[in-house]
């Protein structure tokens, strides 16, 4: 949904099979992304295609190797790192 806005998105997961899923799905959507990417009122950036990249790497995120994967493409670092379900169990 953020590369459809124009933003470079980045996913970070452990499993090979969820980020071959991913890439499969961030590809469908950026051909044909579904209505409710967009609410009501912002088809300024649908109907003017604007699409951000997309980026899934295969990572540990408490490790951070996978840092080195996402700079590679001359990023400096991130505006925003969005955790949705990770937990550190001790």
């Amino acid at each position: 949904m953020l590369a459809l806005h124009g933003f470079d998105a980045y996913g970070v997961e452990v499993s090979h099979t969820a980020v071959d899923a991913c890439e499969v799905y961030a590809k469908a959507q950026l051909a044909r992304p579904e209505a409710y990417n967009f609410g009501p009122g912002s088809s300024s950036a649908q109907e003017a295609g604007i699409r951000g990249k997309v980026k899934f790497v295969v990572g540990d995120f408490f490790k951070r190797d996978w840092e080195a994967e996402c700079r590679g493409d001359g990023d400096a670092g991130f505006d925003l790192i969005y955790d949705y379900t990770v937990s550190e169990v001790k």
